[in-house]
């Protein structure tokens, strides 16, 4: 296949939106807070992408009538020389008229892209980063123009764009007929501009009421309600397996890469379980008296009632981490005959270091045990700790190998794995991958 034929690009020299935004880019921007630019830049990147402000806005009637304003642009499709007739009472910079309109609207409109390719991504796995490449783009976006990767690759985490102000990158779905030189598994060494380091389709709101509980009653109505709803009554009383595939479903669909089909209840003596052919998933209703009373059906469901309300015990913030476990496993690549030791070592390994990504998708929430988990989960404990020992032996730090093994994960066959790992070790220690590669089956195959 040659080059790969780009769709028609939006065009912003005056921008008209037309069509108009799908109905995900509009309940993105109806669900933004406003927060005046003080209380905005108090949050990390991950929350600001659900909040909106405007620089030099410090009122909430100015902020409303901005906001207002965008949304109109959004219903209507109209052009940015009527947005800034609209506000020019509030804003008088043409270039940061500009700046407010180009920057809010692209954002809403990639969000709702985002979650439409996300429905069709077992037809369109591949996604190509796509810039203008004309004199107003930046070098570092230019430098990802036609970079190919998996829908469900890291990157997409770090470079959805928009990337900057005014940013104009798309990104475009592809089958997978693609050459395999042509799909990129590396991070690019480049960073988004400052403050662009996040995909805000990914990335949900957090706890701002803990933050602005005095703030929210500044704002309208329908934001404040929207608020309380988001943090109190998001998912109801958790009282089945029905009411978790239901959380799963609606918050954490997008993260198996073949679909979800949803969640059983069953009297197993393994915690969770998952069949990624079709992102089916099991959780035991067992209770292990060995292990602190812990039951994966019954701390999962008081995780979810509790998330944002009240401190999660060890057991249930493992529920968590179980159940992240199994999602992970659905991003893998299922190949041959492969040595399940390492398999469930290495996914357990990872899923410890990073299933606060859970938390924030499930609402921005922060772990309360994760160093205690990382040391006393129980999952496949005597081999993590074989792994955390080998690592140790060899002068490696989680940090060092994290990004690596994440790659693995997702570009890597899981039958490969021993190689591929001992591969990432050698490279990190300028050690021989056959000694390593020794090693892992001395830790981790005993």
């Amino acid at each position: 296949m040659g080059k790969i034929q780009r769709k028609k690009k939006l065009e912003f020299a005056e921008i008209t939106l037309e069509p108009l935004p799908p109905e995900e880019a509009l309940n993105f921007w109806k669900d933004k807070i406003l927060l005046t630019p003080f209380e905005f830049y108090q949050l990390d990147e991950e929350k600001r992408v659900h909040a909106f402000t405007a620089a030099k806005l410090y009122t909430a009637d100015e902020l409303n009538a901005v906001h207002k304003a965008l949304q109109k642009a959004l219903d209507e499709g109209i052009t940015l020389k009527q947005f800034k007739k609209q506000i020019q009472d509030i804003i008088t910079s043409p270039w940061h008229t500009e700046v407010v309109f180009r920057t809010n609207i692209q954002t809403s409109y990639q969000v709702g892209r985002y979650r439409q390719m996300m429905k069709v991504k077992q037809r369109f796995p591949l996604w190509m980063y796509d810039a203008v490449n004309d004199s107003r783009t930046r070098p570092t976006h230019a430098m990802m123009d036609e970079k190919i990767y998996p829908a469900d690759h890291p990157f997409w985490s770090r470079w959805y764009p928009p990337n900057g102000y005014n940013c104009r990158c798309s990104v475009i779905p592809l089958r997978d007929d693609v050459p395999p030189n042509r799909i990129s598994k590396d991070m690019p060494p480049q960073e988004p501009d400052p403050g662009f380091g996040t995909n805000p389709a990914k990335d949900y709101f957090g706890s701002l009421e803990n933050i602005f509980q005095d703030k929210i009653k500044k704002y309208p109505k329908k934001f404040a309600d929207n608020l309380r709803k988001t943090l109190q009554d998001e998912f109801g009383k958790i009282k089945s397996v029905q009411d978790i595939d239901k959380v799963i479903k609606t918050k954490l669909a997008d993260e198996f890469k073949n679909g979800y089909s949803g969640t059983v209840a069953v009297n197993e003596k393994y915690f969770m379980a998952t069949d990624p052919s079709n992102g089916g998933l099991f959780i035991s209703s067992k209770k292990f008296p060995r292990l602190n009373n812990f039951s994966p059906l019954n701390d999962l469901m008081n995780a979810f009632n509790k998330l944002g309300k009240e401190k999660l015990s060890f057991n249930e913030e493992y529920a968590l981490e179980a159940l992240w476990h199994e999602i992970v496993h659905n991003k893998q690549i299922f190949a041959g005959r492969y040595e399940k030791s390492v398999v469930e070592t290495v996914t357990q390994w990872y899923a410890r270091r990073t299933y606060p990504n859970l938390l924030k998708k499930l609402g921005n929430f922060t772990p309360e045990h994760q160093e205690r988990i990382i040391k006393e989960g129980y999952g496949y404990s005597n081999m993590v700790s074989r792994l955390d020992e080998l690592l140790t032996n060899i002068n490696i730090k989680d940090k060092d190998v994290l990004l690596d093994i994440e790659e693995m994960i997702h570009s890597t066959s899981i039958d490969l794995y021993p190689e591929k790992l001992a591969e990432i070790l050698a490279e990190k220690t300028n050690g021989n991958k056959t000694g390593i590669l020794n090693l892992i089956y001395l830790h981790l195959l005993l």
